[in-house]
């Protein structure tokens, strides 16, 4: 196994070196008490972490020592949010297991405002879903807050979500695909990744990103997007999420057009009433649980929070339905 950077190794690296889980690499790094694990275990995960060049994240430290109880998750501002609703109290649960307390705040992308919530909420750390530009960073870190968030697994994250969608679509022999993106403004970056994601994984199963276009909230542009659509050969509509695949299946029907037999559609966070959509909506289903498992293990212990480490296959599920 290659040796990674420094700052880009985490507690999962060590675990898969050592062949343990994270949470024993965190109980072996932390040297947590309480916990039985034997000396030849323990010296496997510091044989780990000294070949690897491991380092724990400080703010981790922080928290997981005691010196931090506060954390404030910056939420996008998304007109509908069933996943993040349930993210969000699976996370204050889990963390109030380890006397962290959760705010919530939504995110304006303005540093100022990020400064008043912060001080607003006396929180020490914020977990962000998004990357913070440098003068957010820089105004956050001037008045003591920890950022708790990686760039580069954010955004890996928002294209492994489109890969899986392309990869239903390839897998039922459609090749030219195009993609459905929201209208709404402030979801620029988890829009860029997911279609960034879908464009790359089309090119890997031998199909094709043939457009891309913003789908109205209220449904006033879709007949003429799927219009054009079908007279461009496309087969299959990725959509930036179930919202905005339930716009596509307006569009399809007030087109005269059907699905799945002109068009297969599959969305993003398998909501509720997607089982009851016209057809019924196929989706990729982020298994908040798990995910909220993930977070707030890498929060307590010594890792970058949302790192790579967390395996897409453990948080992720295809829900097929007629839609595909």
């Amino acid at each position: 196994m290659p040796v990674a950077s420094v700052d880009k190794v985490t507690s999962a690296d060590v675990a898969r070196l050592a062949g343990v889980s994270r949470a024993t690499v965190s109980y072996v790094l932390n040297d947590k008490p309480g916990q039985t694990i034997s000396e030849s275990t323990r010296a496997t995960v510091l044989k780990a972490a000294e070949k690897l060049g491991y380092r724990p994240n400080t703010a981790a430290r922080r928290l997981a020592g005691g010196s931090a109880r506060h954390v404030l998750l910056l939420a996008p501002r998304v007109p509908t949010a069933d996943q993040l609703s349930k993210l969000s109290w699976l996370l204050t649960d889990l963390l109030a297991e380890h006397g962290i307390a959760l705010s919530i705040a939504f995110d304006s992308g303005d540093a100022a405002s990020l400064v008043r919530s912060a001080r607003a909420t006396g929180v020490d750390a914020i977990l962000a879903m998004r990357p913070f530009e440098p003068g957010e960073q820089a105004a956050l870190e001037a008045v003591g807050v920890s950022i708790l968030s990686s760039t580069a697994a954010a955004m890996s994250g928002q294209e492994v979500l489109a890969a899986a969608q392309v990869e239903h679509l390839a897998a039922r022999g459609h090749t030219r695909l195009a993609f459905a993106r929201p209208a709404e403004e402030g979801l620029e970056f988890f829009v860029s990744g997911r279609e960034a994601g879908a464009r790359a994984a089309a090119d890997a199963h031998g199909a094709e990103i043939v457009d891309s276009v913003a789908f109205e909230m209220d449904g006033s542009d879709a007949a003429t997007i799927m219009t054009t659509w079908k007279a461009a050969g496309v087969t299959a509509v990725v959509a930036y999420n179930d919202e905005v695949g339930m716009r596509v299946l307006h569009g399809i029907r007030m087109a005269g057009l059907s699905c799945p037999d002109d068009f297969a559609v599959i969305g993003v966070d398998n909501l509720p009433v997607s089982q009851v959509s016209d057809p019924p909506l196929s989706s990729i289903e982020i298994l908040a649980d798990r995910y909220a498992e993930a977070i707030a293990a890498e929060v307590v212990g010594d890792a970058p929070v949302a790192s790579a480490s967390v395996d897409p296959g453990d948080v992720l599920r295809v829900v097929v339905r007629a839609s595909s």
